[in-house]
């Protein structure tokens, strides 16, 4: 089972979740349903937990907001050639959750696959980066202590279930860098308190102080963040711009006189109003979907094999790897495309193909090449574009 964008946001739509709540205010959408049941079943978090040398900055143990030492449930060793390793201890991990601590598991998107597709159909619609993290609790001690997060925070309920209470902000639109940060007001009183069961979604703007705690049961949500681009973050993606202009890379007048320093001032502020008239934000927006990175499937072990133009078949299953809407622009007879921090640029009648991956949906090559040859591409040429499309990471296949 696949969990598409509209499964967390049911009944609701997407475009009416976006249109009156995102950024906004928080939500709760209680269903008490299997939905999310297969984003993390119990057995694969045991298989992560067993199969990987984990790295503590990673996977932790946290209780009454404070980290458990790493020496209380990781074993610290090394191999035959003396290199350091980090393994699980057993014992150690079943006592320190059977005693209330919450299990905490960074990156969760690198390590399971549908969580991994779902934080990718989430970057596409919203632009923006989406990283999760996995949450697990028993007994009925909080977690981390009562906070609010630099991101907006889409909360699912997998298995069990547990309280929430919601804070209103005390400043708005924080960031991690912030020159103030406020502590929690000791008399400050739930914006909204609520119980998840599984299927159950919770929305948390930036900013919101939280806290949750389990009910006495095994529970397990996915937070999924999003951080979202400011004025601060057009701004920086300016000053990169700015750097071309010679008169800004010069020194500044430290030692001129009132009226020099006025003028620069001036002739400052003119070159800063010119640079954001040509940087309009939907440009500044294109620009850095065509920078974010690229999904990380692999298509070993053909694109190794540079002589071999015929390892893909018919039934071969392509899904592009861009995670973003990438708007193509065509130029008399070339179409460029830019994803990926990188920029192509090839003939029309490569524009079946190039559709297929920013549209970023998952297709079988011989539908794709019945579409490419109804526009007059061979079969050749269109197979070896998609090899190469394949070798540089844009498409995967299997």
């Amino acid at each position: 089972m696949t969990i598409e964008v509209r499964d967390i946001f049911s009944p609701m739509t997407t475009e009416e979740f976006l249109q009156t709540v995102w950024g906004l205010r928080p939500c709760v959408i209680s269903r008490n349903d299997a939905r999310f049941r297969d984003v993390l079943p119990w057995q694969v978090l045991n298989d992560i937990l067993a199969s990987g040398r984990l790295d503590y900055a990673r996977f932790r143990l946290t209780k009454e907001g404070r980290n458990i030492p790493a020496e209380a449930f990781l074993s610290f060793e090394q191999t035959r050639a003396g290199t350091p390793v980090t393994r699980l201890n057993v014992a150690g991990l079943h006592q320190q959750v059977a005693d209330g601590a919450t299990l905490v598991l960074d990156a969760a998107e690198e390590m399971v696959p549908m969580i991994e597709a779902l934080t990718g159909k989430l970057e596409r619609l919203l632009g923006e980066y989406v990283r999760s993290h996995v949450f697990v609790g028993w007994q009925d001690s909080q977690g981390l202590a009562t906070h609010w997060d630099a991101q907006d925070v889409l909360v699912l309920q997998v298995h069990g279930s547990k309280d929430w209470m919601i804070y209103e902000p005390t400043r708005e639109h924080p960031m991690l860098r912030d020159l103030e940060f406020d502590d929690f007001p000791e008399d400050a009183k739930p914006h909204l308190s609520v119980r998840l069961d599984p299927g159950d979604f919770l929305y948390i703007p930036r900013g919101w102080w939280h806290d949750s705690r389990p009910c006495g049961e095994p529970t397990l949500h996915v937070s999924l963040s999003v951080k979202k681009r400011t004025g601060i973050d057009y701004i920086e993606a300016l000053s990169e711009k700015l750097c071309e202009d010679v008169f800004l890379r010069a020194d500044v007048p430290r030692f001129a006189t009132a009226d020099q320093k006025a003028r620069y001032i001036r002739q400052l502020r003119e070159r800063i109003i010119s640079a954001i008239d040509a940087l309009p934000l939907d440009h500044y927006l294109d620009e850095q979907n065509s920078r974010a990175s690229l999904g990380r499937q692999p298509s070993l072990p053909w694109p190794a094999v540079q002589e071999d133009l015929t390892w893909l078949r018919p039934d071969s299953l392509l899904s592009p790897q861009v995670r973003r809407n990438i708007a193509l622009q065509r130029d008399g007879e070339g179409i460029t495309m830019a994803a990926g921090g990188k920029e192509y640029t090839l003939g029309v009648a490569a524009l079946p193909i190039l559709n297929f991956v920013v549209q970023g949906r998952p297709a079988i090559l011989a539908d794709i090449l019945a579409q490419s040859e109804a526009s007059g591409a061979s079969t050749a040429e269109s197979v070896e574009l998609l090899q190469q499309l394949v070798s540089a990471g844009l498409v995967s296949a299997r």
